[in-house]
């Protein structure tokens, strides 16, 4: 199992913004600066970036983050978050047939995001889905395009979010 690590961050805005964003970690020595990327989802409109890795076996550093956001308009807000370091993360247990298109997710899943990603990976499908048997093949049409299926999900136990890549 890989060690990698990174970090997610995401703003809310009700309003369509050009965002400019500067997080820093709680030492000061390491910082990303990047434009937001938009996320609209059902309930709003989301503005930030993920995969922030200080690289491949280098943990996140716990403790308080800063986060400054520059508006198009000028508009400067600087906040605060924690990050805390939570238990060992839980093994869990999925059987992917990438023949049949099917997956078997541990029951201890509760709620699963699934990406389906083409050679190039684009993405074809995206979804969140609570059940533990899937058929792959239902969710896209054109099975035999799909080259990546990609898992994602919360532990509450060791507050770590779990990724796991199947290559077809």
């Amino acid at each position: 199992m890989s060690s990698y690590e990174s970090l997610s961050i995401f703003i809310e805005s009700e309003e369509d913004a050009r965002l400019q964003m500067e997080v820093t970690s709680p030492d000061g020595l390491n910082s990303w600066i990047f434009p937001a990327e938009k996320r609209s989802l059902e309930n709003g409109s989301f503005y930030g970036r993920s995969s922030l890795s200080l690289g491949g076996r280098i943990s996140i550093p716990p403790g308080e983050w800063s986060v400054r956001l520059l508006n198009s308009d000028g508009r400067t807000i600087s906040e605060h978050f924690t990050v805390e370091r939570g238990a060992e993360a839980v093994s869990y247990q999925t059987l992917f047939d990438g023949e049949k298109g099917t997956l078997v997710l541990d029951e201890r899943i509760v709620e699963c995001a699934l990406e389906l990603l083409d050679e190039k990976k684009r993405v074809l499908h995206r979804s969140t889905t609570t059940g533990q048997m899937i058929d792959l093949t239902s969710l896209y049409a054109h099975w035999d395009r799909v080259a990546f299926v990609g898992l994602s999900w919360y532990d509450e136990g060791s507050s770590v979010s779990q990724i796991l890549w199947y290559e077809l």
